[in-house]
């Protein structure tokens, strides 16, 4: 039901439109009636009409004036023009604005009826037209972002397009990749989409499509630490009801235009998965390619890497080689020092601490490496000198 306000300076006028029209049977809510534009202004914010029907001279601010100020907020809104006689220069003018429907008063209730219903005509068109694209264009940021991972050639001002059918505005966007580890049907895209939306929040998600075996979402670049949370969540929601392993890796931060580049960056993270089968085995993979990283540690390959939860994944990794992941690192560590070591004899003991992800802290790798060895990373180079001699 269309709400209707009424806006003339006469109060005759006013009353004789609003007793002569039967609202109701029309569809329509007649909300009230302002005597001025001040007042018209006041109920436009409070009531949210559909259609204004407002007289178009009036004392203070006239009807055109009124119609100007609200259509820079509502540009929505319907009016009907009300103009006497001498006044086709307002009603003319009017219409540069976009009015187009007035009454020439005095009018009658036919006359009224008769406009009030090709305005109705107009406003089901709009929500018709409203309707069938707000059901449509998720379909088209489907494609376009199935399009766009694929390199399909896209101008500046189709990636323009895109930005205002995402609503960015100059944000940043990151792409989430999720990839099945074994075979998978519509139902588990189906689920893995209900999952998303649930934890993501549909307002979260700009777009998601299925490109071959993974399920691409795309979001605005936002607190990191909170998406890692998320999509770990989501990971192990899916995994603990469909019992199919889940792959997910984001992408790092950039423009729209950036959509290509990402995918293939972490698509590339996604195809190298699987080569080193198990679980623990592509941990133990990771570390080995990546022991130079002082951030790397359990907490970070599992939020980081494989989006699972730490003490799961310690567990999981203790369970598999009776060891402790930390443990672990440390060995791998000081292992790899002494074979910098044992190549570079005169390699300064800070340059093989940063090298094995011990940073800038030599003392620390010092105070590891005997752990490990019963000798300092400066005793074990003398040491071997002796044996060398």
């Amino acid at each position: 039901m269309y709400k209707v306000l009424l806006v003339d300076d006469e109060r005759i006028i006013r009353d004789g439109i609003a007793r002569s029209i039967d609202w109701s049977s029309l569809g329509l809510e007649f909300t009230g009636a302002a005597a001025n534009a001040e007042d018209a202004l006041q109920q436009i914010a409070e009531l949210s009409p559909d259609i204004v029907i407002t007289d178009i001279k009036m004392p203070g601010r006239n009807g055109l004036e009124l119609i100007q100020d609200v259509q820079t907020r509502h540009s929505e809104l319907r009016f009907i023009v009300l103009s006497g006689y001498g006044e086709f220069e307002f009603a003319h003018k009017a219409m540069e604005y976009g009015v187009r429907h007035y009454l020439l008063k005095p009018c009658n209730k036919e006359e009224i009826t008769g406009v009030l219903l090709k305005v109705m005509a107009e406003l089901d068109e709009r929500h018709s037209k409203e309707k069938f694209y707000m059901q449509a264009i998720p379909k088209v940021k489907e494609q376009f972002l199935r399009d766009g991972v694929l390199s399909r050639f896209y101008t500046q001002q189709d990636w323009d397009q895109f930005k205002r059918m995402l609503n960015l505005g100059g944000r940043n966007v990151r792409l989430v990749i999720f990839q099945f580890e074994q075979k998978f049907s519509y139902t588990d895209i189906f689920a893995l989409t209900n999952i998303t939306e649930d934890l993501l929040g549909k307002e979260g998600i700009l777009s998601t499509a299925l490109v071959g075996d993974t399920f691409l979402v795309l979001i605005r670049d936002d607190d990191l630490i909170a998406i890692r949370s998320t999509v770990i969540l989501i990971r192990e929601t899916y995994i603990k009801y469909y019992k199919n392993g889940l792959i997910c890796v984001i992408s790092e931060e950039g423009p729209v235009e950036g959509i290509p580049s990402m995918y293939n960056q972490a698509l590339r993270i996604v195809i190298d998965f699987p080569q080193y089968g198990t679980l623990v085995n592509r941990m133990i993979q990771y570390v080995r390619l990546h022991l130079h990283e002082e951030r790397l540690n359990l907490h970070w390959l599992a939020t980081e890497v494989f989006f699972m939860n730490a003490d799961y994944l310690g567990k999981l990794f203790k369970k598999e080689t009776n060891e402790n992941f930390s443990n672990y690192l440390m060995k791998i560590r000081v292992d790899k020092a002494k074979e910098w070591i044992n190549c570079d004899r005169e390699a300064a003991i800070y340059e093989v601490a940063a090298k094995t992800g011990f940073g800038e802290n030599a003392q620390y790798f010092s105070k590891v490496f005997k752990q490990f060895t019963g000798l300092t990373p400066k005793e074990y180079k003398l040491s071997g000198l002796n044996r060398i001699h």
